[in-house]
């Protein structure tokens, strides 16, 4: 979730809607104080100074909230005071009774909570850059509740929502976002307004696969691999291009597989029970391997998952021993001729470049044969926006970790990483 802190608006205030002047429904003496101190407040620059102002201007309408109480403009000036002071909640409700009472306030209404709104937003950033995540949370939460059409406090929302591990506010912040940067002011931003608007609304689909994963990882740790799978299934609808996505969700269903296969051990006699809920989740690894090979082809726990299933399945059809290890044998051999196996592999972009991490083992090379792992890079869109090339000889061809090394490299690239395949050559 990284980004989200210090937002910033430089490019985001153009075409922005300022206060109207005043059109009074009905102006009277503290009316027209309380116009007074907010007029001065607009013009000084010490923020002190300014919040004693808006202070005198709501004063000034203390009287009227009780004996002019259906003035509207009343409680468009109240407003307007208590979004100064930073008094989010009673800014929305004061801006709510003027609108109620008087249509025609609506559109310079809309301009008053969106200024209130960009003063929120810049203290809650700075309360999170100062490390005062609860008070920005509170305040960017007011600001956005004033005015909810932008989408930039939602994503800082989702991040503090995110570093505190609340994961379903985080997304639905994230998705908030999303909706906001499609709607009515997009239209009104310049081109570089509209391009960072993108920008936030792809960050904020990366961000929701990243947290649907994240969930399915403490899910998986608690072992409750039906949720795990949940998880990564959404995880992979925003981000189909994430290899690992997809090979979780194998992963869940594998564990959801071998629970069935312990109690089999447990209770021999409830095989046949077992065997429909079993076949049907192995027919499901089985189907969705391919596509997980095609990105990475040299999955050793592939063919090991493979090899099981396929034993697993002459088993349940009744087959001899025999058969059912000549079953597996026959995929097994595909690591016969599978030069290296890759593991761990990673891929973290960011301001352009790509940086490549990963295991390889070494199955059939002689030590120190040279090995190239060629990796194209996929964007968010599906599209290919980088490529790599890393080099590493291959370790002692022996049993356990001596068999095992690193590698790692870099890369640029034109934007963010979603996702990656690879070959492999060894000569």
């Amino acid at each position: 979730m990284r980004g989200f802190r210090g937002l910033s608006l430089a490019l985001m205030l153009t075409g922005l809607l300022l206060p109207l002047s005043a059109a009074a429904q009905k102006e009277t003496k503290d009316t027209k104080e309380a116009e007074k101190q907010l007029g001065l407040a607009l013009i000084r620059s010490d923020e002190a100074e300014k919040q004693q102002l808006y202070q005198r201007a709501l004063a000034a309408l203390q009287p009227a909230f009780t004996n002019d109480a259906n003035n509207a403009l009343v409680w468009k000036l109240a407003g307007e005071a208590h979004a100064g002071l930073g008094h989010m909640a009673e800014a929305d409700e004061a801006f709510d009774k003027a609108e109620q009472m008087h249509a025609e306030y609506a559109e310079e209404i809309e301009g008053l909570r969106e200024t209130a709104w960009i003063t929120g937003f810049k203290l809650g950033v700075s309360q999170l850059d100062a490390g005062q995540t609860d008070e920005a949370l509170a305040t960017l939460t007011a600001a956005n509740a004033l005015y909810d059409k932008r989408p930039e406090g939602y994503l800082n929302i989702a991040s503090i929502h995110a570093q505190k591990l609340e994961i379903e506010p985080a997304i639905a912040a994230l998705e908030r976002a999303i909706e906001t940067s499609h709607g009515p002011l997009y239209e009104q931003l310049d081109s570089a307004g509209q391009a960072q608007w993108r920008d936030l609304r792809r960050m904020a689909t990366t961000n929701i696969g990243q947290l649907h994963g994240a969930a399915g990882v403490e899910a998986f740790q608690a072992q409750d691999f039906e949720a795990a799978q949940s998880w990564f299934e959404k995880a992979r609808e925003t981000n189909p291009y994430a290899r690992d996505y997809l090979f979780n969700v194998v992963q869940a269903k594998w564990q959801q597989a071998q629970r069935i296969e312990n109690r089999i051990k447990e209770t021999p006699a409830s095989a046949e029970q077992e065997y429909p809920q079993l076949r049907q989740i192995y027919e499901n690894i089985k189907a969705q391997i391919p596509e997980i090979q095609e990105v990475d082809p040299n999955n050793e726990q592939l063919v090991l998952m493979l090899a099981q299933i396929e034993k697993r399945f002459a088993e349940m059809r009744g087959d001899s021993a025999q058969a059912a290890g000549r079953a597996a044998y026959a995929v097994l051999q595909k690591l016969e001729t599978m030069p290296v196996a890759l593991d761990e592999i990673s891929v973290e972009s960011s301001e352009g470049t790509a940086q490549i991490q990963g295991k390889l083992k070494n199955l059939n090379l002689a030590a120190a044969t040279p090995v190239t792992i060629n990796l194209t890079l996929i964007g968010q869109d599906g599209s290919q926006v980088g490529t790599a090339q890393v080099r590493v000889n291959a370790p002692p061809n022996a049993e356990g970790e001596q068999a095992i090394v690193p590698f790692e490299g870099t890369a640029p690239v034109t934007a963010p990483v979603a996702g990656w395949r690879y070959t492999v050559d060894a000569s």
